[in-house]
């Protein structure tokens, strides 16, 4: 797996990419203190909210998921891959790999306007 050097440089690039994030956040909270900032304006600066890459992560993570269970199930399927009953209990899956996100993306949105009132979100995919 790690043979290949596209891999390696895009492994080392990420890594030095959350590096500078991780440490620029932290710099840049500690200036702010330093100059004594309101408390309030340093938490709504750096307020955790929900996070498009964890949507994203989710929504991959459920389909491919489903997507694999298709794929074991359609290998007890009498008939042979190639043929279209084969493909279509794997989109299948997928189509509801996509229906678990969007439930699951949705539970979550509502319980976090529940927890903050001034933000509504019409659609889970609104950020993404």
């Amino acid at each position: 797996m790690w043979e290949s050097p596209v891999l390696v440089f895009i492994s080392f690039f990420a890594f030095i990419l959350g590096t500078t994030k991780v440490l620029s956040d932290n710099w840049t909270k500690r200036k702010l203190i330093e100059a004594r900032v309101s408390e309030d304006i340093i938490r709504a600066l750096f307020r955790k909210e929900s996070d498009p890459e964890m949507f994203a992560a989710l929504k991959w993570g459920i389909v491919l998921a489903a997507l694999g269970l298709g794929l074991i199930v359609s290998q007890y399927l009498p008939s042979r891959f190639e043929e279209p009953l084969a493909w279509g209990v794997v989109l299948v899956f997928g189509g509801v790999g996509l229906l678990a996100y969007y439930a699951t993306a949705r539970a979550v949105l509502r319980r976090e306007a529940g927890t903050h009132p001034e933000r509504q979100r019409a659609y889970p995919d609104e950020h993404i």
